[in-house]
């Protein structure tokens, strides 16, 4: 497939390569704010911003962490938030002085939190009050942490939706905070800093490091992917290349329901559409599908990008089975496989057809997308390599192979990461010397060059549409010392898509309850990575040089496992 041939099925005005650019993500936030300066940017809980708001807080943040923080271009500086109106400020605000952000998911335990700070050598933290006491608890173990920085759920909401909102979370939903508020700085005094900050002080490059984007590795520590300002910009270019002759990218309303701290939701949601000037509706707790549903049945959005499970969700609320939506036109799906019988539902009470799309972290993420200039039924492939993408098929050996052979996915492009931080070898096996990206995912293209994702050539699960790697779940299991050895696989499940599943050998003489393990695990690893199902076995199987058979785990127990 090296000859490219998807490109005789692209679109008439689709371009089949885009031309090179040193535009830095700060460069596109200021042309967007110039072009659109009254435009409604985003909204949460009923309250908008606009471009030119969101603009004047996230340079009275650069301001703050600049003048009174001492923070300079190349520090890096952790993000702990879900959805609020405060991630794109402090987001915009750290990109303005030169830094790096690096997200870290909220759900993640102290312990998590401490890896990726440790990891990243990050010296700053934004985090939510509901959150803080996690990155106080973390900052015992981090000496380079310098300064954490804490915001409110309603810290640029105004009276009375502030005390409203304040009052339904704090003693309705329970969201009490528990830090030692002298530890922390304010994101409210911050964007109330009366210094200014000139952006042309800092002169920041297309080749400087924007982001450090993290997931679990193989080996059980955590894995930052290094993503360049011309990495995700390149993407948000071929993004607009291909759908912007179907949408007109600067009039959607977007539900933005996906956590920004993921990738897909941070380069197809709030890079792709903010950037082209386009209304975006944040929610902060997708999870909480009655207000989810509420939130689409009183928006005119145009646009709702999900995952499999949130689809399957919402189909499951009668609220929204009974809802229509006029002005919905295109959905997303990424980030794990797109069940055929929900898609069909999911064009049956919408109307819609869902497009699937392929991607990665070290891709910035997207690879494949399907077709957004027809309203073909649900084909189950993640559609055509985008424009400077090209995508090939390889054995074993790295030979190429042909049309529908399935074989492990190597991509190359603009949007490709340079490699990992401070895990050279990592790299190395990853990254060819010619350009290619090794994914580990396994698949093929059809005769129309449509790429169709099979498997996976690791034993990498994805639960909701974050990536786990079992060796993480291990390595906590094995802490125990009750425990002498851990296999985890994937099951099936229905409400995630898959769920780790842990088979345990104790030592000799020693008692632990399953309970008591995932109890442990609680403490160590966020929620969905924790396994609940937990079988004891007197040995693990293994091959002749000594290698656990996960497949034969698999096999014997996992089919006779209700989900």
């Amino acid at each position: 497939m090296s000859d490219k041939s998807w490109i005789k099925n692209y679109p008439n005005n689709v371009p089949t390569e885009i031309p090179p650019s040193t535009e830095t993500l700060n460069s596109m936030l200021k042309k967007v704010v110039q072009k659109y300066p009254q435009n409604i940017a985003l909204s949460c809980h009923d309250h908008d911003l606009s471009f030119k708001q969101i603009d004047d807080y996230a340079n009275r943040f650069a301001a703050f962490l600049y003048h009174e923080l001492g923070f300079k271009k190349g520090d890096k500086i952790a993000i702990m938030l879900p959805n609020l109106l405060q991630f794109p400020v402090v987001l915009f605000g750290i990109l303005k002085i030169g830094g790096i952000f690096v997200n870290i998911n909220p759900l993640y335990t102290a312990h998590e939190v401490k890896e990726i700070m440790e990891d990243s050598g990050a010296q700053g933290i934004i985090v939510l009050s509901t959150f803080a006491h996690l990155a106080q608890e973390a900052k015992k173990y981090l000496p380079q942490l310098k300064h954490m920085i804490v915001t409110d759920l309603v810290d640029l909401y105004s009276f009375p939706k502030k005390q409203i909102i304040h009052f339904i979370a704090t003693y309705i939903k329970g969201m009490k905070c528990h830090y030692d508020k002298t530890q922390f700085h304010t994101l409210s005094s911050a964007l109330n800093y009366s210094k200014t900050f000139d952006e042309i002080s800092v002169k920041v490059s297309c080749d400087d490091m924007a982001c450090l984007q993290y997931s679990s590795g193989t080996t059980g520590k955590p894995k930052g992917t290094i993503l360049l300002h011309k990495n995700i910009v390149a993407n948000i270019d071929q993004v607009w290349s291909w759908i912007g002759s179907s949408v007109e990218l600067d009039k959607q309303v977007i539900i933005g329901a996906l956590p920004l701290y993921h990738i897909f939701a941070l380069t197809a949601n709030l890079f792709t559409f903010y950037l082209a000037g386009s209304k975006q509706v944040l929610i902060p707790n997708p999870r909480d599908i009655k207000s989810l549903v509420k939130t689409m049945q009183k928006t005119p959005f145009t646009i709702f990008n999900s995952i499999n499970t949130l689809y399957a969700a919402l189909l499951h609320n009668d609220a929204f089975r009974q809802s229509t939506f006029p002005h919905f036109r295109y959905t997303l799906s990424g980030g794990m496989s797109t069940i055929k019988r929900v898609a069909d539902d999911w064009k049956a009470v919408t109307g819609v057809t869902i497009k699937e799309a392929y991607g990665l972290s070290e891709m910035s993420p997207a690879v494949t997308i399907n077709l957004f200039d027809n309203d073909d039924e649900f084909n189950g492939t993640v559609g055509y390599p985008l424009p400077s993408t090209d995508v090939s098929i390889k054995d074993d050996n790295g030979n190429e192979l042909a049309t529908n052979e399935n074989g492990e996915i190597w991509v190359k492009g603009p949007q490709q990461s340079p490699g990992f931080w401070h895990l050279d070898a990592i790299t190395k096996e990853h990254f060819t010397d010619d350009g290619w990206l090794k994914t580990g995912d396994i698949g093929y293209l059809d005769e129309m060059g449509r790429l169709t994702i099979s498997g996976r050539s690791k034993d990498m699960l994805i639960v909701s549409g974050f990536n786990v790697f079992p060796k993480e779940i291990e390595n906590t299991i094995l802490t125990i010392p009750e425990v002498k050895e851990v296999a985890v696989v994937g099951a099936p499940s229905h409400s995630s898509g898959e769920k780790p599943f842990a088979f345990v050998v104790l030592e000799t003489g020693k008692s632990i309850t399953a309970k008591e393990i995932t109890e442990f695990c609680y403490t160590q690893l966020a929620h969905y990575k924790t396994p609940k199902d937990i079988m004891f076995l007197p040995e693990l199987p293994k091959n002749t040089v000594g290698k656990v058979m996960k497949q034969e785990l698999k096999e014997k127990y996992i089919l006779n496992v209700k989900n």
